[in-house]
């Protein structure tokens, strides 16, 4: 009777307990597969630390390559407590540094972990773009509005506002630079390794680093155009100096010149009255005769 009343379906109890036995499986697959997703996710992260410890050295060089440069700031972005990007400023050598970690997924094969360093001297900073998920959100360059004070130390600034939705997953965020140099012109910056809700406070953090080194960036651009600028006027000055210089010395020689002039036509006079002197002397004494006389008494007038 037992029996009978768990396995078949009556008027009193409806549906008996083996019409539940698929949904429970399903539930007990749910779960096993969300425990083995985490535990998963556990795992690669528990890999990916280890490794990160494996490139502790290489972090603490760059650490100490951005204390040589005698940095002014420093802009830190971490991913779920691990720090993974840097931009450093030293306004004293010029330099924009920049220390990243990047994580590439191979799948079965595993993780590889790439860290770098790039130091950027000012002068070759051309452009600067704000993307997110290859979109660009802000962009500056030479002659866009100077964000002052962020080179030196005002931290946490907000600047404009994005365009994108306020929803949604973000897949990729970064800060790319455009430079002069010819075999590299650009240098990319991550900021988050993998994809983060747009409502998350982790997002709107990372955001907010991003305006910050590009507002930084930005200043540093409109910085080498104010020295351009600069540099630029001061030749012009230089020109126009010397071209004054060689003007008034040109001045000086021609009047110099003019000067000489009178002295030299009164000496020439002097010499020539001293010799028609000495021609009329040697007429007077019959030496010449009167033809010869006028002959050189014209020569000398220039008759």
């Amino acid at each position: 009777m037992l029996n009978h009343s768990i396995l078949s379906y009556n008027e009193n109890m409806g549906y008996s307990f083996t019409s539940y036995i698929p949904i429970i499986i399903m539930v007990l697959i749910t779960i096993a597969l969300i425990v083995g997703l985490i535990l998963h996710f556990k795992r690669k992260k528990s890999k990916l630390k280890a490794e990160m410890q494996s490139y502790l050295p290489f972090q603490n060089k760059a650490w100490k390559i951005i204390r040589e440069n005698d940095t002014d700031k420093a802009i830190q972005v971490s991913f779920e407590q691990d720090e993974h990007t840097v931009v450093a400023v030293s306004t004293k050598m010029e330099n924009l540094l920049v220390y990243g970690i990047k994580d590439y997924d191979f799948g079965d094969s595993g993780d590889i972990i790439i860290q770098w360093l790039k130091v950027i001297p000012f002068h070759e900073i051309l452009n600067c773009r704000f993307l997110e998920d290859n979109e660009t959100v802000m962009s500056g360059s030479a002659g866009s509005a100077f964000v002052g004070g962020l080179i030196g130390g005002a931290t946490g600034a907000i600047i404009g506002s994005s365009t994108a939705s306020s929803k949604g997953m973000v897949n990729s965020m970064q800060i790319r630079i455009d430079l002069k140099d010819v075999v590299k012109p650009c240098c990319t910056i991550p900021l988050i390794p993998s994809p983060i809700e747009r409502s998350s406070p982790l997002y709107k953090k990372i955001y907010q680093k991003a305006q910050e080194i590009y507002a930084t960036v930005l200043a540093i651009i409109n910085l080498n155009k104010e020295r351009e600028e600069q540099e630029k006027a001061k030749a012009e000055r230089e020109r126009a100096e010397e071209a004054a210089k060689q003007r008034a010395e040109e001045d000086a020689r021609m009047h110099a010149e003019t000067e000489a002039l009178p002295a030299s036509a009164d000496k020439q006079q002097a010499s020539v009255a001293e010799q028609l002197r000495e021609c009329k002397a040697l007429l007077d004494e019959g030496i010449l005769t009167q033809e010869e006389f006028d002959a050189k008494t014209k020569s000398l007038l220039g008759l």
